[in-house]
């Protein structure tokens, strides 16, 4: 090999090394999400993350939620179109809203982006794909939407988005409570408001979020089969949980579930037999049942 040549291979040899080490030091970040409204669309600030390439990963963990610097503006009652950047369903996605001050902005313009302290409520739970829609009843504010969503091979974010709701056409709801989240009427009914997780094999430790549950003797129901089905256990409990404040119910996801919810009226019986979760991955409706009444129901996947 002559040194023209030796001088060839040697550059190119160079050039591969420092492409690949330009390549290590770029920042991993995961691309944004969008938000739709009436029209009008906003980029989403993107907030804490753990995120992976083919090579490398990174966790980063932000000082609050960043969003657009100008809100979407909405009157109330509204649909949010969330599109998420990747077009495989994420494995899990959530969204939480706050109402949001001048006193909650965080003073720190990194990226020309706005920064907020915002309040953890309840998350709520979001179809697992690609596009889906958001029903908003808010009464009139500034809120930040917050999304959260993780998939499997890339990793987890959260996405910020900025709102601005009108007082024309305002629904007289709780503020942050989605439409296709009905809160009772009665205050004393059990409503879900979060499960976490909302997935998880046999022995998976599960708390739920919410109001309305009793000092003891609640009941978390699974509905096995479609509501039309001729089963007559088709809906399967695990008694006697107890809620310390009205607000949190924690479970282990059993092998067996029971086939009655507890108390019992006088003169009834319960088959002493225990129902099964069907093998394979599967999505249940979730509900609970207490001396109050019967809750909204929340999905919940099993693998068994």
């Amino acid at each position: 090999m002559n040194w023209k040549v030796k001088f060839t291979t040697l550059t190119i040899v160079i050039l591969i090394v420092i492409s690949v080490y330009l390549v290590s030091q770029k920042e991993i970040e995961p691309p944004p999400a969008t938000l739709n409204i009436d029209g009008k669309e906003q980029i989403s600030g993107i907030g804490s993350y753990c995120w992976r390439d083919t090579w490398r990963a990174l966790c980063v963990d932000m000082i609050g939620m960043p969003t657009a610097y100008e809100p979407l503006i909405a009157s109330s009652p509204f649909t949010a179109h969330l599109r998420l950047p990747l077009q495989e369903s994420p494995y899990e996605l959530q969204f939480n809203i706050a109402q949001v001050t001048e006193q909650d902005e965080i003073n720190f313009g990194a990226r020309d982006w706005r920064w907020w302290r915002t309040s953890e409520g309840g998350r709520f739970t979001l179809p697992l794909k690609p596009e889906p829609d958001i029903e908003l009843s808010l009464k009139p504010g500034l809120y930040v939407l917050s999304i959260y969503a993780w998939w499997k091979e890339e990793g987890s974010v959260s996405y910020g988005f900025l709102v601005k709701v009108l007082a024309n056409g305002m629904a007289h709801t709780t503020p942050g409570s989605p439409v296709n989240q009905t809160l009772p009427s009665n205050d004393t009914r059990p409503t879900i408001i979060s499960v976490q997780p909302d997935f998880g094999a046999i022995g998976t430790k599960v708390v739920i979020t919410g109001t309305g549950f009793t000092a003891k003797d609640n009941n978390v129901a699974f509905r096995l089969e479609p509501e039309n089905s001729s089963n007559p256990f088709k809906i399967g409990y695990i008694n006697n949980l107890v809620s310390r404040n009205g607000r949190i119910i924690e479970f282990v996801v059993p092998e067996l579930l029971g086939a009655c919810a507890f108390p019992l009226p006088e003169n009834v019986a319960c088959p002493d037999i225990g129902l099964n979760f069907k093998p394979g991955t599967h999505t249940y409706p979730v509900f609970i049942v207490n001396q109050n009444g019967t809750s909204n129901s929340v999905n919940f996947i099993v693998s068994r």
